[in-house]
């Protein structure tokens, strides 16, 4: 029975332990976002909310502690890339002109944009929309035409799996 059970255990816990070599890398600065192959001596990237540092495990079982102040953000083990923004990491959506971000606060999510991977983030609204991008006169008539009481900027497209802001936005392009 015991050899039984380790028999079945082992590759439930092996699975569960490897990386299944998913690559995983620090991003320095937004430029490195361009990057299509990541540090692959990188075992793990971890984080803790509690420190101003943040943990990389090497394949050789080397540790580095490196300061957050330091990076722009991190690919993690499931290969969702995020950026750091005032002690908190948004899941990076898309990157370009009009860049989203998806940040998780408890059991609550929130779509927040930027003016490019540099720029500061605001909550995707229709004020901080026409603050942003006021001089696209194409988007804005499209936005202030969508968002009003019954649609939300933050509407989802669930067949093309975007936002809605995002396709008027690459629609006035």
């Amino acid at each position: 029975m015991y050899k039984l059970l380790k028999l079945l255990l082992f590759p439930i816990l092996f699975s569960l332990l490897t990386n299944h070599g998913k690559a995983q890398g620090i991003f320095y600065s937004s430029k490195d976002l361009d990057k299509t192959v990541l540090d692959s001596s990188v075992r793990d990237v971890r984080t803790n909310p509690f420190s101003n540092k943040i943990l990389v495990i090497y394949k050789n079982k080397t540790r580095k502690r490196i300061p957050l102040s330091s990076i722009w953000g991190f690919e993690n083990r499931s290969g969702q890339r995020l950026r750091r923004w005032k002690g908190n990491y948004a899941l990076i959506r898309n990157t370009g002109i009009f860049s989203t971000y998806l940040v998780k606060q408890g059991r609550y999510s929130a779509f927040y944009f930027s003016r490019g991977p540099d720029g500061d983030l605001y909550g995707l609204s229709k004020r901080d929309l026409h603050k942003i991008f006021g001089d696209n006169q194409c988007f804005m008539g499209k936005v202030d035409s969508y968002c009003n009481f019954f649609h939300s900027c933050q509407d989802f497209h669930f067949k093309t799996k975007r936002l809605r802001v995002e396709e008027f936005y690459s629609e006035c392009q």
